[in-house]
């Protein structure tokens, strides 16, 4: 078996699971269908990726049921990035907005998922009409480099052809990293 190649190995963050990591590394997720996968760089030594998955109910995906729960679930987003960015030694203002990728699945309908957005644009101080990926399930990203998005195929239920087309020169290493970026633990 030959060596890994490092130019082309990236940290696959889990679902439920992010953290703040070391901006030189390749990071990304997949598999963001009712979930939100997020990724940015602060300063030029650090980066946060995460999978967050919402589930207000703890039982599995809902549709918010009022308006209170969907603001509660957006002041939780924002009361969670802002205690992990303490711990870190970071804050909003050091996040290179240029630098944001965000993806989250279901445009038409209004999901615990755009609840988390909202929270995490406001965090950022991004607008409101900061567009949101809603064509693709996932991504890899590294330092000074664009996103390789996953692409969302409706017809391909477990997603794996549609992975491995759009990582094909990519080797998986599981970043663990936090495993509090689940809603119910908020």
């Amino acid at each position: 078996m030959s060596a890994v190649d490092f130019k082309k190995s990236y940290l696959r963050i889990k679902e439920e699971h992010g953290g703040t990591y070391d901006a030189e590394a390749r990071i990304g997720t997949y598999g963001c269908q009712f979930c939100i996968g997020i990724y940015f760089q602060i300063g030029r030594s650090k980066a946060f990726c995460a999978h967050i998955r919402p589930r207000p109910d703890g039982n599995g995906v809902q549709d918010i049921t009022s308006e209170a729960e969907g603001a509660r679930l957006k002041r939780k987003t924002i009361e969670k990035l802002t205690s992990h960015a303490k711990e870190n030694g970071w804050s909003a203002e050091d996040v290179d907005k240029a630098s944001v990728v965000m993806s989250e699945h279901h445009p038409f309908a209004k999901r615990p998922g755009w609840y988390v957005i909202d929270g995490i644009k406001e965090f950022l101080g991004l607008s409101p009409d900061f567009q949101v990926d809603t064509q693709s399930q996932g991504f890899v990203v590294g330092k000074d480099q664009s996103p390789i998005k996953v692409p969302f195929d409706p017809r391909d239920k477990e997603f794996e052809d549609v992975r491995i087309e759009a990582l094909k020169d990519f080797v998986e290493a599981d970043a663990g990293g936090d495993r509090s970026w689940l809603c119910q633990d908020w």
